[in-house]
């Protein structure tokens, strides 16, 4: 009878969490989240103690929860919060930023007309359209 996750924390406090963490890379990375085989490489990668040759029951229950991709889902019934994963913010398309700034630039100088405006930086009206509805856009 394989070990249950409450006797395999005996030995490693860890694993729990260490299991949600690679079953949701597994599953972002299109592969099998159940791969008790290859848990027990990647635990053995870390250091960790071996989790045994046959997998917990906890360890298929908690797989469709990864599979889902539920970053703070449970495992074998411990609420273990995980943190959301660090997602880098979003790049601004430069065109996106030069429409916004020629914007924030017409729009701050109201006084001069726009024809003038538009001559001074070499810009079309269309170009000034454009740029004034991609930044609103955004």
């Amino acid at each position: 009878m394989p070990a249950t996750l409450s006797d395999l924390e005996q030995q490693n406090p860890n694993i729990r969490s260490q299991i949600q963490t690679w079953q949701r890379e597994r599953t972002n990375n299109g592969e099998s989240p159940t791969d008790w085989s290859a848990f027990r490489q990647h635990a053995s990668g870390i250091g960790a103690p071996d989790p045994g040759e046959e997998a917990p029951p906890e360890f298929m229950q908690s797989a469709p929860r990864a599979e889902t991709s539920a970053p703070s889902g449970n495992l074998g019934g411990q609420s273990a919060q995980q943190p959301e994963p660090y997602q880098q913010p979003q790049q601004q398309n430069p065109a996106v930023l030069d429409a916004i700034r020629i914007k924030s630039e017409y729009e701050a100088d109201k006084d001069t007309p726009t024809d003038k405006w538009l001559k001074a930086r070499g810009m079309t009206q269309a170009e000034l359209d454009a740029a004034l509805k991609l930044a609103a856009s955004a």
